[in-house]
């Protein structure tokens, strides 16, 4: 009956009562998606994706210097968005480089229409940088959870002088999100505003298909440090 038991009992109350609202909120959540399908989509078009692509190598560059050699680098965007545009580093003196860069890119339901546009350069120190060629790949191509590795050369251009033989070596995924839809739990809760995750469309959270953890709580830990109340700092691995 000391105070410390009080406190001690009242904490572990407050901790079960919170345990309780996230269950209800992931439960929720996981049971929603489920219902919508196993791909996420609403009916509404395709689902959004996350695209990896991997710029690996390139071969038989253009050579834009007078040492019959260029400083290529290559540049990644979706459809028109250059403002989000990914690049490589630049490699120096070398028609066929070797760059292993992995980049990211959140893809929306509209989006899925776009291009995925790559472009390489030969970097100027003076002025602007050449093109070394250019080619899309359109997204909707692109099956999801399948990797696609090979050598994609360049568009034909008019303004070349020369035939352009560069080819990039690239691997791509994508992987579609699902959206996740707020739970009765949620809604109904007492301050469950505290922990509400608002997206478009009222999403709770997106997240890649596969394995979900919901790291909810512990108990029954070992007491680590030394005081009056014997308590750790824990954190959690996975």
């Amino acid at each position: 009956d000391s105070p410390l038991n009080s406190h001690i009992e009242m904490w572990f109350a407050s901790e079960s009562a919170m345990l309780n609202l996230y269950e209800g909120i992931a439960g929720g959540a996981v049971g929603r998606a489920q219902e919508n399908g196993a791909d996420g989509k609403d009916g509404e078009g395709a689902s959004p994706a996350l695209l990896k692509i991997t710029v690996m190598r390139g071969r038989d560059l253009l050579a834009k210097d007078r040492g019959g050699t260029s400083d290529p680098y290559v540049r990644v965007h979706i459809g028109d968005e250059l403002l989000k545009a990914r690049k490589t580093g630049v490699k120096d003196k070398t028609l066929n480089p070797t760059w292993m860069e992995e980049f990211e890119f959140t893809i929306s339901s509209s989006q899925r229409q776009e291009h995925l546009v790559i472009e390489a350069f030969d970097k100027d120190t003076f002025g602007t940088d050449d093109t070394l060629g250019k080619f899309g790949i359109p997204l909707d191509t692109l099956a999801p959870d399948r990797e696609y590795r090979d050598w994609y050369g360049f568009d034909a251009s008019a303004d070349e002088e020369e035939t352009n033989r560069g080819q990039l070596e690239l691997k791509i995924t994508l992987s579609e999100l699902v959206q996740m839809q707020p739970s009765a739990a949620e809604t109904k809760a007492p301050g469950a505003g505290a922990v509400k995750a608002a997206g478009p469309g009222g999403a709770v959270a997106s997240q890649l298909q596969g394995i979900t953890v919901l790291v909810v709580g512990g108990r029954g830990m070992p007491k680590m440090d030394s005081g009056l109340l014997g308590k750790c700092d824990p954190f959690l691995t996975l």
